[in-house]
């Protein structure tokens, strides 16, 4: 089932505000996302807590049915079958589309550059005393320098204004010069 053959279906179902942005299928199920059309070239934005709303929609292929369900009731094959992993090129790409630094571009920034490769998970604990956030500022205590550094370089590239306080906590501003 295409795209827009699954519009028509869903027509009432979905927002008129709404498009399908991602669909993932399995043998019996297509799972339909849904975001608000003013974020189509956005994939998440912090000050939007998210942007694609309502839980997924599940069609069964055969009859055509479909209802609402629980994030987790995804496979999660599917979402690993279908998952992404962030690159720095992916990180740069999403904050000069959004004009915003999101947390997760920190995190994953994180851990693209200091996950061991015997390490299964990376956390923040690794390499942060302490954090915190709003809309307009990240505040980071980091337990190594070099780390901190390096992020403050990156952030450099994408031209995010950042500078360490009194207390040697990195402050970000989340919105880049030139925005």
């Amino acid at each position: 089932m295409t795209n827009k053959e699954l519009q028509i279906l869903l027509n009432d179902e979905i927002d008129k505000e709404k498009f399908i942005y991602k669909t993932y299928e399995d043998e019996d199920n297509i799972y339909v996302f849904t975001k608000l059309k003013k974020f189509k070239d956005i994939d998440y934005d912090d000050r939007y807590s998210t942007v694609g709303g309502n839980s997924p929609i599940m069609v069964n292929k055969k009859s055509e049915k479909f209802k609402r369900v629980h994030n987790l009731e995804v496979p999660t094959k599917l979402l690993k079958d279908n998952y992404k992993r962030p690159t720095l090129k992916s990180i740069t790409v999403g904050i000069e589309k959004r004009k915003y630094v999101n947390f997760n571009d920190v995190f994953n920034f994180l851990e693209i550059n200091f996950i061991k490769e015997d390490e299964t998970r990376f956390t923040l604990a690794d390499v942060l005393y302490e954090y915190d956030y709003d809309k307009e500022n990240f505040k980071f205590h980091f337990k190594k320098d070099q780390i901190q550094n390096n992020l403050i370089q990156f952030l450099e590239t994408v031209n995010v204004k950042s500078c360490i306080d009194k207390k040697g906590y990195l402050i970000i501003n989340r919105i880049p010069k030139n925005s």
